[in-house]
């Protein structure tokens, strides 16, 4: 019993972790992305809804999880690696940008995912190697088991958060044509507003929904304007 609670305490606190990084990382930071490339790569036919997504993926990861736990038995010292795959999923189906969702490429995950599926075999073993030294039910603190498998996620959630290739400015176009179409033109006009980075698509698109509030004239120098007249309007920009 002693060695039960502390053990269901980590796997709880690490679920837990992980639930609410996904959830908000694919809710708040790439729900436009994801949308974006369900509908290229559909072409238009089916439509992507950020809060649903983000439940559904968020389940699955999790459901992922719980199969790694059951097939690798890891000591509960190092029970976050069992996140692993999950994480890794999550860094791969996040991995997009305006040229891999026109022309789907792997890039370089064509190599490095082989060499990161290995490297969590390499992880189990060193792991297996710990638990032969220092057994999991030797007689320790229980902030001895805990802390490694926090330390375990922050890393992953660093590597997971580290790996979008797609600008910020990318980000904040998708976001500003999603308000736009929901006619939400107030909340469009403050996507990025404190960026000094912007694109001419994303000034066309500011311009567009200041000019729908009838605030173009006083707010158009809210943001940079390093394109001229083509920051207001690009008539050759069909998409």
């Amino acid at each position: 019993p002693r060695t039960k609670k502390p053990a269901g305490v980590i796997r709880s606190s690490c679920g837990i972790l992980f639930i609410l990084f996904s959830f908000a990382y694919l809710f708040f930071m790439q729900g436009d992305l994801l949308a974006q490339a369900q509908f290229v790569f559909s072409r238009g036919v089916t439509h992507y809804s950020i809060p649903v997504g983000a439940l559904v993926i968020t389940a699955v990861l999790q459901i992922l999880q719980w199969i790694v736990s059951l097939v690798v038995k890891l000591p509960s010292r190092w029970h976050a690696l069992t996140y692993y795959p999950s994480f890794l999923a999550l860094a791969m189906l996040t991995d997009f940008n305006r040229d891999t969702i026109n022309d789907f490429h792997w890039g370089a995950w064509a190599w490095l995912l082989p060499l990161l599926i290995i490297l969590f075999f390499v992880l189990i073993r060193l792991a297996e190697i710990a638990e032969e030294v220092v057994p999991d039910t030797y007689p320790n603190t229980f902030s001895s088991k805990l802390w490694p498998n926090h330390l375990v996620m922050l890393v992953m959630i660093v590597f997971c958060g580290g790996c979008h290739r797609a600008p910020d400015t990318y980000h904040y176009e998708l976001k500003t044509e999603r308000l736009i179409l929901e006619g939400r033109y107030a909340d469009a006009a403050q996507v990025g507003i404190k960026s000094l980075v912007t694109t001419e698509r994303l000034n066309n698109l500011r311009c567009y929904a200041l000019s729908k509030e009838g605030l173009l004239a006083e707010h158009l120098f809210d943001y940079p304007q390093p394109y001229g007249v083509n920051g207001l309007l690009n008539v050759n920009d069909i998409d």
